[in-house]
C-alpha cells in the first residue's frame, strides 16, 4: 500500500502531505518491502521517513519475504537500517495455528455452517503453508462450490485440494521435473 500511496501522490503532486502524514505515525508497519527494489524514488522517500520515525524513536516493522541482507536492488543505506533492528524469521504456521486461522477465517465469512470440521483439519494438514496459502484454499473451495452447486464434505474438498496444493512432502527435483515431461510426452 506504501507504494501505491506514494504513486498517487506524485500523480497528485502531494508528496510533501504524504511525507508528513507518515512522519506522524507512532508505529509504521509496511509490509512486502522487497518489491520495492526496483523503485529508486519509492525508496528514497522511505529513506526520508525511516530516519524522521527512527530518530524520534518511533517503532518501525518491516515485513518481507527475505532477510535484508537478500534484499537485491534495495539501497544499501537502507539495507543498514533495516538490519539495525531485530531480524526475525517467521516460520510456517504449525497445524492447531492453521486449524485457528481457517476457523478465523470461516467464522468471519458466515461460512461456519458450510465447512465442516473434518474438512478444516484435512485443509490444515494438506495445505501447510502461509496464512495467505490457507485463505486461498478456503476461497477455492468456495468457488469450486458455487460453480459445481456441490455441498462442501471431505471427498469435495480433497478433490479441490489436490488441483490446488501440492501434496507431496516430496522435494521436486530437476530429475522428477524431467522424468515426469518424458513420461508425459512418451518421450
Amino acid at each position: 500500500i506504501f507504494q501505491q500511496q506514494y504513486t498517487t501522490a506524485v500523480q497528485k503532486n502531494t508528496v510533501n502531505d504524504f511525507i508528513a502524514f507518515y512522519q506522524t505515525l507512532d508505529i509504521l508497519i509496511v509490509d512486502d518491502i522487497q518489491e520495492w527494489a526496483s523503485s529508486v524514488a519509492t525508496q528514497n522517500t522511505f529513506f526520508h521517513i525511516f530516519d524522521y520515525l527512527f530518530r524520534q524513536s518511533k517503532r518501525i516493522v518491516l515485513v518481507s519475504d527475505r532477510s535484508p541482507a537478500q534484499l537485491r536492488g534495495m539501497h544499501e543505506r537502507l539495507i543498514t537500517r533495516f538490519a539495525c533492528g531485530a531480524t526475525l524469521e517467521v516460520e510456517k504456521p504449525n497445524p492447531q495455528l492453521c486449524i485457528d486461522i481457517l476457523k478465523s477465517k470461516i467464522s468471519r465469512e458466515g461460512l461456519t455452517e458450510t465447512i465442516p470440521e473434518d474438512v478444516v483439519e484435512y485443509i490444515a494438514d494438506k495445505a501447510k503453508g502461509s496464512v495467505r496459502d490457507l485463505q486461498g484454499v478456503i476461497n477455492s473451495i468456495m468457488a469450486y462450490s458455487v460453480n459445481d452447486n456441490s455441498p462442501i464434505d471431505l471427498k469435495f474438498a480433497e478433490k479441490v485440494v489436490r488441483r490446488i496444493v501440492s501434496t507431496s512432502d516430496e522435494p521436486v527435483t530437476l530429475d522428477f521435473i524431467m522424468d515426469t515431461v518424458c513420461e508425459r510426452l512418451n518421450v
